[in-house]
């Protein structure tokens, strides 16, 4: 029932309910329906709303494929340059006439077809990348995204973080072979400097664990491998340690989400292509994070390729310690992406294989409740007023 009522449920929306529940942070939406000659854009802020009709065709699906394959292999050179070329002629495409007269500092993205290949804050208008001024979240639809918005936040933020350990052996009983992760734990111990973190590593990090332990808190971050299935997108999966005295296996499939029960309010898939699947019409990307929405996920952090472990650890940090300091998560994001290129040095290493990856979908609102910050901010001069006034008092 729960599958059935998230797949095909038909809400009846009006722009009054859209703006309270969904537009905050003076944030734009901007929502895609893709046809074979055209792309319809509905263009939605606190004020004022446009519908248009772009022209699209299938030298610009080429584009987006060209794109993606460019930004998703790690070499320098030419790649840069089509990348630059491509990043601007798909803004002019897709941004630029319904961005006009609307302000960018937060988008909201609702794609469709082949744009969900396209991460938007690589594109580039007048030179620059878009993640240079502006926070980029997706969503499946604005139904989905009211959905996602009224669930309630839990009150204390703990992280439950899984780092499993794979031997590169062939594991026997699903015949799959998974190589070395050498730096997901460093990962794992660099996020939990910012929140109250369990920490499952190594042998521990197994599928019955993670199965045990979810319903206790309410950020996971799962470090490990992925797998997309483009031809079945329910056979998806994450990989836990495989023990041998494991009465289950070590796969997680999406089929095996949609009847579980996730209290949370972001789960982070640091593993390859998490966010990629089968393109189906009129359901969007069949993907691992599908999966997660079904289980009751409020927002997700996923990957559009295949990342690379050793760059992902640096910035996993950045980003939880924008979240920690109250930024919505796609602020936070853009913030850490931003980071890793300020203090990365090698041209390979800047190349957007190693850090552009990842996007937040669904709610991204911040992670620490901003009443909690108010309080600290009301606290600190009450403390220095109450510090004077005892030093006064024993003066007199």
């Amino acid at each position: 029932p729960k599958y059935h009522e998230l797949k095909y449920q038909n809400i009846a929306l009006n722009l009054a309910t859209v703006r309270e529940n969904v537009l905050d942070n003076n944030s734009t939406l901007v929502s895609y329906t893709m046809t074979e000659e055209y792309l319809y854009a509905i263009v939605l802020d606190d004020a004022k709303e446009k519908f248009l009709k772009l022209s699209f065709s299938d030298d610009d699906r080429k584009d987006i494929r060209a794109f993606y394959k460019a930004l998703s292999s790690p070499t320098i050179g030419d790649s840069q340059q089509a990348i630059s070329d491509l990043g601007k002629a798909l803004f002019a495409k897709t941004l630029k006439k319904p961005l006009e007269g609307f302000n960018t500092e937060n988008l909201s993205i609702i794609p469709d077809g082949e744009l969900h290949y396209l991460p938007f804050d690589l594109l580039q208008e007048n030179g620059s990348y878009l993640l240079q001024s502006t926070s980029i979240g997706y969503s499946n639809s604005v139904a989905s995204l009211l959905e996602l918005k009224s669930k309630k936040k839990s009150e204390k933020n703990r992280i439950l973080a899984f780092a499993p350990t794979f031997t590169g052996a062939a594991v026997t009983n699903t015949n799959r072979q998974f190589g070395k992760l050498l730096y997901n734990g460093d990962e794992v111990s660099k996020i939990s400097a910012f929140y109250d973190t369990e920490k499952i590593m190594g042998t521990k990090a197994t599928l019955e664990n993670f199965k045990a332990k979810t319903s206790d808190f309410n950020v996971l971050h799962l470090a490990t491998h992925a797998s997309a299935n483009d031809q079945y997108p329910d056979y998806s999966y994450l990989a836990f340690t495989q023990t041998k005295d494991s009465t289950t296996g070590n796969i997680l499939y999406i089929k095996d989400l949609y009847n579980s029960t996730l209290n949370a309010d972001m789960v982070t898939l640091s593993a390859c292509q998490t966010g990629i699947g089968k393109l189906q019409k009129g359901q969007g990307m069949l993907s691992l994070s599908k999966g997660f929405y079904y289980a009751g996920a409020k927002s997700l952090v996923n990957s559009l390729w295949k990342i690379n472990d050793k760059s992902t650890v640096t910035l996993m940090e950045y980003f939880y310690q924008g979240l920690s300091k109250g930024k919505s998560k796609t602020e936070a994001l853009r913030i850490a992406k931003l980071k890793y290129l300020e203090t990365t040095d090698d041209d390979l290493l800047r190349h957007p294989y190693y850090w552009a990856g990842f996007v937040v979908s669904g709610d991204a609102s911040p992670l620490n409740d901003s009443s909690d910050l108010w309080w600290w901010l009301w606290l600190v001069p009450v403390t220095i007023l109450g510090f004077w006034w005892l030093k006064k008092r024993k003066s007199i």
